[in-house]
């Protein structure tokens, strides 16, 4: 169940212009071993947490990219979900066998399958078959009231999967579901070192408002910001 009733899960999809380091080999070995059935990839944001897969983050945590954090117990991490607006971001993977069937071997796929497709300025292509697989590879976690205050925390991508604009996009939906807190005030965020900023200041528009040490506080007045 959303934990948001007043608000709408949203999703947005992208049809990958280059696969991730290391598995576009993958993805094609696979596909000349089945040459009777037909694979496409695509990647998935959403703010369903029923997609959300706690081992996935609770694995991410644990890395060395991840500096600021920590894995958690599992119900301390549930939560955590249960209490933000959390953005999943995935690689699916659809097949379709020589018939034109789709398979569809994930348990959550089919509210996957039933949602409709987004219309979102920012989305890229629709999905018209089911997900056959799908590994979660980022997240971003945004702490608010819903109404009048966010802050974004947690924000990553698999080192794997980086430079190939899958961070500029998981930004750019958040900054979407920001936009649709038309009574928002303010946005903040925490980061570390210069190149971190310089990002989060050319892709969302946020502006440096201090810093305590190595820390850098970013934000923005949102749709009803005053000051």
């Amino acid at each position: 169940m959303y934990p948001f009733p007043h608000l709408k899960p949203q999703e947005w999809t992208k049809q990958p212009l280059e696969i991730a380091k290391n598995n576009y080999n993958n993805h094609a070995a696979n596909d000349d071993d089945n040459n009777t059935s037909s694979q496409t990839y695509y990647y998935l944001i959403s703010t369903d947490p029923s997609l959300l897969s706690l081992e996935a983050i609770n694995s991410s945590f644990a890395q060395d990219f991840m500096y600021w954090t920590k894995p958690a117990p599992m119900e301390t991490l549930q939560r955590m979900i249960n209490n933000s607006i959390c953005l999943g971001l995935y690689e699916c993977t659809s097949t379709t066998t020589a018939s034109g069937d789709s398979t569809d071997n994930n348990n959550n796929n089919n509210d996957v399958e039933e949602r409709p497709a987004s219309t979102s300025s920012i989305a890229h292509g629709a999905r018209t078959e089911p997900a056959s697989a799908r590994i979660q590879i980022g997240f971003a976690r945004l702490v608010t009231d819903t109404v009048t205050f966010a802050y974004l925390t947690d924000v990553y991508v698999l080192p794997e999967y980086q430079g190939t604009g899958l961070g500029s996009w998981l930004l750019q939906c958040v900054d979407e579901v920001l936009d649709g807190m038309t009574d928002l005030r303010r946005f903040m965020l925490l980061t570390v070192g210069d190149r971190a900023e310089g990002f989060y200041r050319s892709v969302m528009g946020v502006e440096t408002m201090g810093r305590n040490g190595k820390v850098i506080i970013l934000g923005k007045k949102g749709r009803a910001g005053v000051v």
